[in-house]
């Protein structure tokens, strides 16, 4: 995994970056707010510098492998917490925002709309991306057009892959992270969250990504 990392993360961290200017220019008083981070770690506060509170942040996750805290240590101040993937341990708008970044394509599609009601339940903001089935360029196997490929034929050709060959997974390692990846169009965004104010991240003219941002009702 270590070779997977050192190729994948200057990329990831380029787009983490950017999305910043992003989350900045429509939350600027971020700073001053509690924030759950769903199904994030700790080296996307590093990376993003949202210049937040550590106290402030809660991250949640269904594993508790956490490795990530760089040379900043201050972000061990975060919690880092263990949840089902679908029941959210906190009570109704506990959290002024809540982050989900590039996790929503790794939950089962029979699991999202409950567990977006979930993220609305206990949040009054929430920023959500997710990468677009619409790019050419599967982003987790850095393969062209492989998941527009029936499953049958994307599986072997994922093999054939970056991802594959620098990261060296197991037999059940590539299956698990091979079928719990389903990127979604943006119909599907839209659908999960009709009262959002979807947006569109592009590169070289393709949509790339699904922004969302949500509010609850005053």
């Amino acid at each position: 995994m270590r070779l997977w990392h050192r190729f994948i993360h200057p990329i990831s961290a380029y787009f983490r970056r950017k999305r910043t200017d992003v989350i900045l220019r429509h939350y600027p008083e971020i700073g001053e707010w509690s924030i759950c981070d769903l199904g994030g770690s700790r080296h996307f506060w590093q990376e993003a510098n949202l210049k937040v509170d550590p106290a402030r942040v809660t991250i949640l996750n269904i594993s508790l492998d956490e490795t990530d805290a760089y040379d900043h240590p201050e972000l061990q101040a975060i919690p880092v917490l263990l949840y089902d993937g679908r029941n959210i341990p906190a009570k109704d708008k506990s959290f002024d925002l809540l982050v989900c970044n590039s996790v929503l394509e790794h939950v089962p599609p029979s699991d999202r709309a409950a567990l977006c009601d979930e993220m609305r339940r206990v949040a009054k903001r929430i920023y959500l991306q997710t990468p677009a089935h619409e790019f050419p360029i599967e982003p987790h196997f850095i393969l062209p057009f492989l998941h527009w490929f029936p499953r049958r034929v994307a599986r072997g050709m994922a093999r054939l892959g970056p991802w594959f060959i620098l990261a060296r997974p197991s037999k059940a390692a590539f299956a698990e992270y091979f079928d719990g990846t389903h990127l979604l169009t943006r119909t599907e965004v839209v659908r999960l969250f009709p009262d959002a104010n979807v947006r569109s991240e592009r590169l070289a003219g393709f949509l790339k990504s699904h922004l969302v941002f949500w509010e609850a009702p005053l």
